[in-house]
C-alpha cells in the first residue's frame, strides 16, 4: 500500500512539474531578413568611395549600431568610430531605408539594438 501511495504521489508531482515547465519561450533577435551575408554584400556592392579615399587606399573597420523598431524601421543610428572621407555618411544613407525584422519574444515584437562591424577597403 505504501508503494502504491508513493507511486501515485510521484506521478502527480512529476505531472505538475512537467506542466509548469511546458511554457515555450521563443525568441528571435533583430536581423536583416535576407541574412547577414546578403546585408554585407549589398553594402559592399553599393558603397561608393570618394576618389580621395581610393587614392589613400583607406582600410579599417567601421563599427555602428542602431535600433530596430517594432515596425521594422531603423532609428538611433550611430557610429562608434570614424574612418573619414565621407564613408560614414554614405553608409548611413544605404542602411537607413532598409527594413529589419524586429526582435520577437513569445510572438510579440520588441524594439532592440543591434551592432555591426563593417570592413572598409577603398581601392
Amino acid at each position: 500500500m505504501k508503494k502504491l501511495i508513493f507511486i501515485i504521489f510521484c506521478a502527480i508531482s512529476l505531472n505538475a512539474f512537467s506542466q509548469a515547465n511546458m511554457e515555450i519561450v521563443t525568441e528571435q533577435v533583430a536581423h536583416y531578413p535576407k541574412g547577414d551575408t546578403e546585408f554585407f554584400m549589398y553594402l559592399n556592392h553599393s558603397l561608393k568611395y570618394s576618389p580621395e579615399a581610393k587614392l589613400d587606399e583607406i582600410k579599417g573597420k567601421l563599427m555602428f549600431s542602431f535600433d530596430v523598431d517594432v515596425d521594422s524601421t531603423i532609428s538611433n543610428f550611430m557610429f562608434m568610430n570614424n574612418v573619414g572621407y565621407g564613408v560614414e555618411d554614405s553608409l548611413k544613407k544605404l542602411i537607413l531605408p532598409l527594413k529589419f525584422a524586429p526582435k520577437v519574444m513569445n510572438g510579440k515584437a520588441f524594439k532592440s539594438s543591434t551592432m555591426f562591424t563593417f570592413p572598409v577597403f577603398a581601392h
